[in-house]
């Protein structure tokens, strides 16, 4: 994502592409454990979630500039947040059958 974000910068990038990325970077969020998300809490994890559902199941409500601006904004301190859990963690984030709902 943050790829796609470097190369998209500020000219934009394809609905398609975007949503795409969004889904397949943010559904792990899903099944990371509660307890897990709760010492990282500078992030909405649930509001994250749900936005990749929104994008996923194709609401044609979804207005492409408010959800590029979240990735733009949002989204790298999020996978940056990420990479920090992984370092924590030794290298590999536990998942849990229990996703967000």
């Amino acid at each position: 994502m943050q790829r796609i974000w470097r190369r998209c910068g500020s000219t934009g990038c394809g609905e398609w592409l975007l949503s795409v990325a969004l889904r397949f970077w943010v559904k792990p969020i899903k099944r990371l454990p509660g307890e897990l998300r709760e010492q990282y809490p500078e992030h909405d994890w649930r509001g994250a979630a749900g936005l990749r559902d929104i994008v996923a199941h194709g609401y044609d409500w979804v207005d492409h500039e408010v959800l590029w601006d979240a990735v733009r904004d949002d989204f790298p301190s999020l996978f940056a947040t990420l990479e920090q859990m992984l370092s924590d963690l030794g290298g590999e984030l536990p998942m849990t059958d229990d996703a967000i709902v």
